[in-house]
């Protein structure tokens, strides 16, 4: 059993995901990167050591996200204005590990930067909280599928000044009997 651990480097843990060692990984950037690389180019390490470099990152950005390929799986990217899309994981390469990734998200001014992503299936749901903790959960399957570099459609309709914040996957709520 393998763990990636995503940190950075004088901020917190936000996500932990068991693998079987050979999956790919996705790191997305709050500036609109995405890079796929395979697990084994990252080598196992010691608990209390540095680790190595999944994207290299530029001035002013930061990673808001780190998942694993799944099957049926496609990249579900959020915007701090309410908009969304999911894209399918082939239009992803495999690059790298430490390399510059790709576009992933048409930033506009309508649409604000990358507040999170995650690789969904449809039996998942998303729940996204703004900055004023107001909490939506919805199901991925009313996302629409769109290529890597658009805009995506809007999930969720926000205030003034107010921001998506957080989303994050679930496993899709059961209907009671």
């Amino acid at each position: 059993t393998h763990y990636v651990i995503y940190r950075v480097s004088g901020d917190e843990l936000i996500k932990v995901e068991m693998t079987d060692g050979t999956a790919d990984i996705f790191l997305g950037t709050h500036k609109g990167k995405m890079i796929r690389f395979s697990e084994e180019d990252a080598r196992p390490m010691g608990r209390v050591s540095r680790g190595v470099r999944g994207i290299k990152l530029e001035d002013g950005d930061y990673v808001v996200g780190m998942s694993i390929n799944r099957e049926g799986g496609k990249v579900l990217v959020i915007s701090e204005n309410g908009f969304g899309k999911r894209t399918e994981m082939d239009e992803y390469k495999l690059q790298s590990r430490g390399g510059k990734g790709t576009t992933t998200y048409k930033i506009s001014q309508q649409t604000g930067d990358v507040s999170g992503f995650s690789v969904v299936t449809e039996d998942d749901d998303i729940i996204l909280i703004t900055s004023e903790g107001v909490i939506i959960r919805m199901g991925c399957e009313e996302i629409s599928t769109f290529g890597r570099v658009t805009k995506g459609v809007r999930l969720m309709r926000l205030g003034e000044g107010v921001k998506i914040v957080s989303g994050s996957e679930i496993a899709k709520e059961q209907d009671a009997p």
